[in-house]
């Protein structure tokens, strides 16, 4: 699939982590047992790597990296600070790929006692490029 997603790099930054998690089969990301700030912070990093090129773009991205990393010693990343980010996210998908969108959309799942967020499509789909 070729399609064109448009996103901010503080987004992409969401969705990549979500692509890499899949990818590496650990499962769905449940903001009230755990801390992924710095996994998330990890992700956005490489990002930065690989857009020096764009310099507004890198400086959305560092200012979303320095705003999460400010926040490591405060708070953890919780569902409400992710569900902007995960609605934009969903609509630019919906928006570029339409009835095929699902399988790569966030998705809520609820697996008792836990809610959680993953992408439900299949891990060897996913392909990643330095």
């Amino acid at each position: 699939m070729d399609e064109l997603i448009k996103t901010t790099p503080s987004e992409l930054g969401y969705y990549l982590w979500f692509c890499l998690r899949r990818t590496r089969r650990q499962g769905m990301v449940v903001f009230d047992e755990n801390d992924y700030t710095v996994e998330l912070i990890r992700t956005c990093r490489k990002i930065e790597d690989g857009m020096s090129a764009n310099i507004q773009n890198l400086k959305d991205l560092q200012r979303e990296v320095r705003k999460i990393d400010r926040g490591a010693d405060q708070f953890q990343l919780q569902k409400d600070r992710f569900a902007p980010h995960r609605t934009r996210l969903n609509q630019s998908i919906c928006r570029s790929l339409g009835e095929k969108a699902r399988p790569f959309l966030i998705q809520t799942v609820q697996r008792k006692p836990w809610v959680g967020y993953e992408l439900i499509c299949d891990p060897d789909s996913i392909k990643i490029d330095p």
